[in-house]
Formats: C-alpha cells, sequence, structure tokens
C-alpha cells in the first residue's frame, strides 16, 4: 500500500503520492478569495484575499527561503488615488485612526469632515447600492461619490448617507467606479469601523 507524506514551506504546498510523483501548489502568487478568513499555510487573510506574509527572522532563525521576495507588502493607501477595492456583498473593516480628512463631502446638508477611507465598486445604470457602516467607537457615516475628489465640497451620491443605525441604498446613474467613503460628520470622529456593501 503507497504511504502518503505531506510536507507544507510558507506558502508552497509540496505532496509525495508515490516514489517520483509529486504534487505542488504555490498559492503566493494568485488571487485566493478567503470569504471565511482562512488561507493557506503561509498566507494571511486581508480585505477576504489571501497575500504572503512579508519574510522575517525574527525568531533568529539565520533561514531565508530565496523564492520570496524581500519586498513589503503593498496595502491601499484608501484614498481616491488608491481606494480599496470592494467585491459587492462583503464586509471589510479598519480605522479612522491615523488617516487624515481628504474628502468633504456634502450629503444632506452634512459636510463630512472626519478621517476617510475611500473603497470603489464597479457600478453599473439600474443598479441599488446599499451601504451599512459600523462603529461603537464614533458617528460613523458611509456615502458613495463619483468620481471622487479631493477638492471642493462634492455631492454625495443620491445626497444621502449610511449612519451606524440607519443603512442607505442609493440607485446608480452610471456604468462607472463608485466610491464609497467611510467618514464622519464630526471632525474628531475617526476609529475603528466595519462597511457592508450591498449591490443589487
Amino acid at each position: 500500500m503507497p504511504r502518503f507524506a505531506a510536507l507544507v514551506v510558507v506558502g508552497f504546498f509540496n505532496v509525495v503520492v508515490a516514489p517520483g510523483c509529486w504534487f505542488s501548489a504555490d498559492y503566493r502568487s494568485g488571487n485566493v478569495a478567503c470569504r471565511d478568513g482562512i488561507c493557506p499555510s503561509g498566507l494571511s487573510c486581508v480585505a477576504e484575499v489571501c497575500v504572503a506574509h512579508a519574510p522575517s527572522d525574527s525568531a533568529g532563525s539565520g533561514v531565508h527561503d530565496a523564492r520570496i521576495p524581500d519586498v513589503p507588502i503593498q496595502m491601499a493607501a484608501l484614498t481616491c488615488a488608491d481606494p480599496g477595492t470592494f467585491v459587492a456583498d462583503n464586509t471589510v473593516s479598519g480605522t479612522t485612526i491615523g488617516r487624515a480628512n481628504t474628502i468633504s463631502a456634502s450629503c444632506n446638508g452634512t459636510v463630512m469632515n472626519g478621517n476617510d477611507a475611500v473603497y470603489k465598486i464597479a457600478g453599473t445604470v439600474g443598479q441599488q447600492l446599499t451601504l451599512t457602516p459600523h462603529s461603537s467607537a464614533f458617528p460613523v457615516t458611509a456615502y458613495a461619490l463619483t468620481p471622487c475628489t479631493t477638492s471642493g465640497v462634492p455631492p454625495c451620491t443620491g445626497n444621502a448617507y449610511a449612519t451606524d443605525t440607519t443603512p442607505v441604498t442609493v440607485a446608480l446613474t452610471a456604468m462607472t467606479d463608485y466610491f464609497i467613503v467611510v467618514d464622519s460628520g464630526n471632525a474628531l470622529g475617526s476609529g475603528a469601523y466595519t462597511l457592508t456593501v450591498t449591490l443589487n
């Protein structure tokens, strides 16, 4: 009877099936979704996508895997120029602590002057975009813009914004990228948040 052995090496999977036969999978260079928060060994779930760990030798082992490049993992800056990409019907989490007030949008008479974080999602005419923010740390809001601009006081799509207690649904009127902004009407408001987006 053949024997099976498994060897896992930071994001690489090698399984000996029989003498001379191997199964090898490298998950580091693809886009592996992790909606359940679980990734293959050596990868971390970030914004529901598995990404490679930045290599480190914090334990002082002196071991270096040449297959993993010594470059830092780049994350989106969550700005108009470098927004996070949102996949519909998902939830993201983050914090506005340490961020800046880059967008001062006007939504239903309220100017959003808090620290902000920006995501984008592709939309089309006739779709409905529902935003549901949550924070127990500050009066969080979420709204959509198109285009995303840091100058002036741009209007929110649908002139509406969502709060922690009141989600909002806006009708999309163009086939374009919509920018979803986590923000606050309170200039001093910042903290941890979650944001759920659905697109119907």
